[in-house]
């Protein structure tokens, strides 16, 4: 797993690089509307937590200590599977007025 993250890791900072540039880019152009709707809020918090997962819970369960499937992988990819669809669909929401 360990080649795995070095050969991925650049492109996993990148792309949250520019997702977070963008997100605020978007966010800026009419913060006090979507600030205000707890479809952002959901998707605030969401994000939070899968960064959270992805810097202590995946990047434990992908270092070179951890060999196998183990109940570590599974969780990890679990929370993070759905922290990142709750993301995209609170995203959705806001963009469709929901929430």
């Amino acid at each position: 797993m360990h080649l795995w993250r070095r050969q991925v890791g650049p492109y996993i900072g990148t792309a949250l690089v520019l997702a977070l540039l963008t997100g605020f880019s978007l966010f800026a152009s009419e913060a006090v509307r979507i600030g205000n709707g707890s479809a952002f809020q959901y998707k605030m918090l969401l994000l939070c937590v899968a960064l959270l997962l992805h810097f202590t819970i995946h990047r434990k369960a992908t270092s070179r200590e951890s060999e196998g499937m183990t109940g570590l992988h599974k969780l990890a990819g679990g929370l993070s599977i759905g922290c990142w669809l709750g993301v995209a669909f609170a995203g959705r929401a806001i963009g469709f007025g929901f929430l």
